[in-house]
């Protein structure tokens, strides 16, 4: 800058800060459609660039290597999962209304989709289980979310009455999240509604049998 230059003002400098945000953003958010469908191993700087038409120095400002890019990747996909299925499923009132949500939001999720792979986390879990690292790490993190919440939700369930105290929890969280990783996997197959109309039906006969337990006992 010269030194007859106006120096920037605040509203300006937020500005371009919003603008460099939004630029991040968008870089990251279709590095997870391209990941959804590819995986993440096929996600580099350079494939990314040639893919957005961008420089590799432009992508370097934003990201250092292939795994700061493929971290920042599953962080975006994260915030997309939460916005789209938590932040809406977790208002639902505790116990069984919030497993029920939780389940629905998923599918739907899916169906929608809101990655054209299906589900980020389980398109890109088959190709990051054998390699250890931070990557891997994340990954698996995101999935194994998912699943304690789950479970923390029945559980609240079978406190509250609306489960049989002695039902299994883990067991149940694992038959629905087996669901619910089917139809992810049935997203993009010629049968996709099929195999979705499918899973929603699984999903509530399994808990039907789940309540109908507590109603036995």
């Amino acid at each position: 800058m010269s030194a007859g230059s106006p120096t920037p003002s605040a509203s300006s400098r937020r500005r371009r800060r919003s603008d460099g945000l939004r630029t991040y953003d968008g870089i990251v958010n279709a590095a997870a459609d391209i990941a959804s469908l590819e995986g993440l191993d096929a996600l580099t700087i350079g494939t990314l660039a040639e893919r957005l038409e961008m420089s590799k120095s432009g992508l370097f400002a934003h990201f250092g290597s292939k795994e700061e890019l493929q971290l920042a990747t599953v962080e975006a996909a994260r915030k997309r999962y939460v916005a789209a299925v938590l932040d809406t499923a977790m208002k639902a009132p505790a116990g069984v209304a919030r497993i029920e949500a939780l389940c629905t939001m998923t599918l739907d999720y899916v169906a929608r989709p809101e990655f054209p792979g299906g589900c980020f986390f389980v398109a890109t879990q088959a190709g990051v289980r054998s390699r250890a690292g931070s990557v891997r790490n994340a990954v698996i993190a995101n999935k194994a979310y998912f699943r304690r919440l789950l479970e923390r939700t029945i559980k609240e369930a079978k406190t509250r009455r609306e489960l049989a105290t002695g039902l299994d929890a883990d067991q149940l969280a694992y038959e629905l999240i087996a669901v619910m990783d089917a139809a992810t996997w049935a997203a993009t197959d010629e049968r996709r509604e099929d195999d979705l109309r499918h899973a929603g039906r699984a999903v509530r006969t399994l808990l039907d049998r789940a309540t109908r337990q507590r109603a036995k006992r």
